[in-house]
């Protein structure tokens, strides 16, 4: 099946795949709120179940449609079994930056660290 829609692949980021994966988030954030339809009252009647119902739509969006095969193996590899159905997509990506954290590019973060201190001090 053939798509058109961008896909997260980390194989394509091994020189920041940290860096890399909060900005195809950030951009995926947008991209969800244009595409998704609001949860019907059958499946959510309040605030707080539309909330909850988003977070696991977005979830199955993302994983779905917006990444590739390596990123569902790394979603595997760190999230267990019996929790797959049921993570909200938020936890998903605190669970993949832990993961993707090490590939930092720990000499430009401190470089930007420093300049936004130099101007705001």
């Amino acid at each position: 099946m053939a798509s058109n829609v961008a896909k997260f692949d980390p194989a394509d980021h091994t020189d920041d795949l940290y860096d890399a994966f909060s900005e195809f988030i950030a951009n995926f954030h947008y991209e969800y709120m244009s595409i998704t339809k609001e949860p019907s009252e059958s499946e959510a009647t309040t605030d707080r179940q539309r909330m909850e119902w988003h977070e696991q739509n977005k979830r199955k969006q993302f994983l779905g449609k917006f990444a590739s095969r390596n990123f569902q193996r790394d979603f595997e590899d760190s999230v267990p079994n019996c929790e797959r159905d049921t993570i909200s997509f938020s936890e998903m990506i605190v669970t993949l930056k832990e993961r993707y954290k090490p590939t930092r590019n720990t000499t430009v973060s401190n470089f930007e660290f420093h300049s936004l201190r130099q101007k705001s001090g």
